[in-house]
């Protein structure tokens, strides 16, 4: 039996992992001004940051169709394929109803269509263990779906927004709310449990800095952090230089950049980690 993994581009794994372990990654719609793109196929997060940091009006972002699902499990069907279908969290977007959708198409095949309840270098850490579970003798449909789910109760995600613009374009934050934060230089940290969630608020980035690294300390060490920045590499490791002996990452760190899904809502400025809490 092959267990085969589907999931969309909001998951920031790179092309090259995606390739090498047969993941199907599913592009996420991006409309730029009248121009739209597939993520990933037709634009780099280098060349979305480029064009959101001039663009007028926030881009949108459209979920994937069922029948972009359809595609990949008609090319694998009939062939003993147990498919492990991860989409972004159905809490950030409808994608998971369309992979629904698409499932009730091949009553004869099976499935485990994942509630990951998470995004960016989450979901990318969720992938990775389903992918690592999935290449172990006599894994069995029953007990890989077991696993998973126990895993992703134990992944954490903390992120901080460094730029407020973003989040007023979007509507998400008042013209008043913006020009305050940004003359106070106020940056959130949020949490991503199903949805985003601010955990708080602090005037200048020292403060969350510390924070974000004192969470992401009180994990299990057994594993790596994941980390992902929108455009944003040197303040990451800023961060990560300062906080150093407090997150103790002694190599085991895994980056990413992250892309359109996360960047068209926080702007470029933003840092997230994903880790394993303790048990």
């Amino acid at each position: 039996m092959k267990i085969k993994i589907i999931t969309d581009s909001t998951s920031d794994i790179s092309k090259e992992y995606a390739i090498k372990n047969d993941i199907s990654v599913l592009p996420i719609g991006i409309e730029i001004e009248g121009d739209f793109y597939r993520e990933g196929i037709d634009i780099t997060p280098r060349e979305f940051y480029d064009k959101l940091k001039v663009a007028i009006k926030l881009p949108h972002t459209s979920q994937i169709n069922e029948y972009a699902f359809c595609e990949i499990i008609d090319k694998y069907k009939n062939t003993d394929t147990f498919f492990c279908i991860m989409p972004l969290s159905k809490e950030l977007s409808n994608t998971y109803y369309s992979a629904e959708n698409a499932i009730k198409n091949y009553p004869d095949e099976r499935f485990f269509l994942c509630e990951t309840m998470t995004a960016t270098v989450g979901l990318a850490m969720l992938i990775d263990y389903a992918n690592t579970l999935s290449k172990k003798d006599n894994m069995t449909p029953e007990t890989f779906i077991s696993e998973i789910e126990q895993f992703k109760t134990r992944i954490a995600v903390y992120g901080l927004i460094s730029e407020l613009k973003y989040l007023k374009m979007g509507g998400r934050l008042t013209a008043g709310a913006s020009l305050i934060g940004t003359i106070l230089k106020i940056s959130p940290l949020v949490t991503i449990n199903g949805k985003v969630q601010v955990v708080s608020k602090h005037i200048g980035k020292s403060k969350c800095f510390a924070e974000l690294a004192n969470l992401v300390a009180q994990r299990d060490y057994e594993y790596p952090v994941f980390i992902g920045h929108s455009d944003c590499k040197d303040m990451t490791n800023q961060l990560i230089e300062k906080e150093k002996d407090i997150l103790k990452l002694d190599g085991r760190a895994c980056y990413f950049d992250m892309g359109a899904a996360i960047g068209t809502h926080s702007g470029p400025g933003a840092v997230v980690m994903a880790f394993i809490k303790k048990k």
